[in-house]
């Protein structure tokens, strides 16, 4: 009898192949990043540009809500049509948002409102696609490459925001921000045989909905679980309060979008995905419970770099701070996806990894929707500086959950 809420199925179920399921891993997170970047990078740069105060593009990260809830219906992604068909309709909503957006950019004036919508509904889309996409690799990665594993779904997953908050910034800066969204447009349209192609997932699971529902609640009170879930909420507060206003201090020492997108955006996104994979590494060479704690201070820390770049401004402090920012980034998210990955394998992977990111967004949202307003009242090095005391938590609670997981 298979384990309560455990996704079955018959023979035809196995893991992928090695190199099969590092290219499946590929092609999701890169379908995931893509419209995580359009909102966080993308449209605050050309919100930014033209004119939209610091206050209401931090109160744009509210957007980042679907992705918080995204819980609350994770048990259906879970339990019906198959986590395939989920991916395919979570994209094609990306894609066709990404095409109203390029209809709504003017040259003179932008629908807020309109757009406001527009990213509400492909945040939707991206949040039950993610959902699916995190169950899928939860269930197909085996314990012993988890590290490994995450360091390239973040590398991927930076490659795709890279695209949406560098390529696409600089395609819109220089030929029009319309060219911008659709090259985007493109892109996700590109992956969706990708998504249907991907090794087939297990079949949802058979038990009754009450059943299935005592189980999840049994996780949730399971100490490991719940400590792991605090960790969530605390382990990225730090980078989630600095990083709406990352981009605007970029433009207000003077850069330009195209700046902001190739140096800030491309090249940052690289140094993610190389600290990803060295983390990841790490995790796989020595365990989780030893690198956790080195790779979160780091990460931490980090912060100070653009401490550094406010009260010294210039080109090479600023460039300087988003090369620490950004190689460090990926060292602490290698971590996070470590943990998750190992607290959420197992029955009912998708909603449990549904529950441990939307904790992490939750911290996201409400840290970045204050951000502006911290920056305003503070000023940017005074609001740099109070992002790595908000990051103390995550590394206090981080190696005791890391015990529990081991």
């Amino acid at each position: 009898m298979a384990e309560i809420g455990q996704r079955t199925q018959g023979p035809a179920w196995a893991r992928p192949s090695s190199a099969r399921l590092v290219a499946t891993v590929v092609i999701f997170e890169l379908a995931s990043g893509l419209p995580f970047g359009v909102v966080n990078e993308l449209v605050p740069v050309w919100l930014r540009e033209r004119g939209v105060d610091l206050g209401t593009l931090g109160v744009l990260s509210l957007l980042g809500l679907p992705w918080t809830f995204k819980a609350l219906w994770a048990p259906l992604v879970d339990r019906y049509f198959g986590l395939r068909v989920w991916m395919m309709a979570g994209l094609a909503t990306v894609v066709a948002c990404l095409l109203v957006l390029a209809a709504l950019v003017s040259p003179v004036s932008v629908p807020l409102d309109l757009v406001v919508l527009t990213l509400l509904v492909l945040a939707m889309g991206s949040a039950t696609q993610d959902i699916a996409i995190d169950g899928y690799i939860a269930n197909a990665v085996p314990p012993e490459q988890h590290g490994r594993a995450n360091g390239v779904r973040v590398a991927a997953y930076r490659a795709a925001m890279a695209l949406a908050g560098g390529g696409a910034v600089v395609v819109g800066d220089r030929y029009g921000w319309d060219y911008g969204f659709l090259s985007l447009a493109l892109f996700g349209a590109l992956l969706l045989p990708g998504l249907w192609t991907a090794p087939r997932a297990p079949a949802p699971p058979s038990d009754s909905l009450r059943v299935w529902l005592r189980a999840l609640y049994g996780w949730v009170g399971d100490p490991a679980a719940t400590a792991l879930i605090f960790l969530a909420l605390v382990y990225k507060l730090g980078d989630a309060a600095i990083a709406p206003m990352v981009k605007p201090f970029w433009l207000d020492m003077g850069m330009s979008a195209s700046e902001v997108g190739m140096f800030s955006t491309t090249f940052g996104a690289a140094l993610t995905a190389v600290g990803a994979l060295a983390g990841g590494e790490l995790i796989t060479r020595i365990g989780l419970y030893r690198a956790f704690l080195p790779l979160a201070l780091v990460q931490a820390l980090s912060n100070l770099a653009y401490t550094g770049a406010a009260l010294w401004p210039g080109v090479q402090t600023v460039y300087g701070a988003s090369v620490v920012e950004s190689l460090s980034a990926g060292l602490g998210t290698a971590a996070l996806m470590a943990a998750f990955t190992r607290g959420a394998t197992g029955a009912q992977a998708a909603t449990r990894f549904a529950i441990l990111a939307a904790v992490a967004g939750l911290t996201r949202v409400l840290a970045g929707a204050v951000s502006g307003f911290g920056a305003d009242s503070f000023g940017y090095a005074g609001w740099f500086t109070l992002t790595v005391a908000l990051a103390l938590p995550g590394l206090l609670v981080g190696p005791y959950v890391c015990k529990k997981l081991s």
